[in-house]
């Protein structure tokens, strides 16, 4: 609990100042979830860290920014009906499929959805 408190709540908390930024501090933030997952889960230092953020169903930094990004935008937009410019919510939603697009996709759906993508791109690099 104290994990998700201090570390994964910070990391979902920022995700509008996180996307976009440069590769080192990309590489900085997936550090410490790297480190709290480690310290969850018990695995060694030196396990390879895919497989323990599956287990914990949680997206590296990168995909995680997109999915809280890009979850909770729809889920305003959704419930308000509004515009919500900036950010590349635009730009990050072109780049999803087609079946991710659609207005008439039900939130929770849809954040399964997105969710499972992100995993399968995190799988393909």
């Amino acid at each position: 609990m104290l994990v998700q408190a201090f570390i994964s709540c910070r990391l979902d908390c920022c995700n509008a100042l996180f996307y976009g930024i440069k590769d080192i501090l990309s590489r900085r933030l997936q550090s410490i979830q790297n480190a709290a997952a480690h310290l969850l889960t018990g695995a060694r230092r030196r396990d390879h860290i895919s497989p323990v953020l599956r287990r914990l169903y949680w997206l590296p930094v990168k995909q995680r920014v997109i999915y809280v990004l890009i979850g909770h935008r729809k889920h305003i937009h959704s419930t308000r009906r509004q515009e919500f410019p900036g950010c590349g919510t635009a730009r990050i939603r072109k780049s999803l499929p087609a079946s991710l697009r659609q207005p008439d996709v039900e939130f929770r759906q849809f954040k399964r959805l997105l969710k499972t993508f992100l995993y399968s791109e995190t799988s393909a690099h």
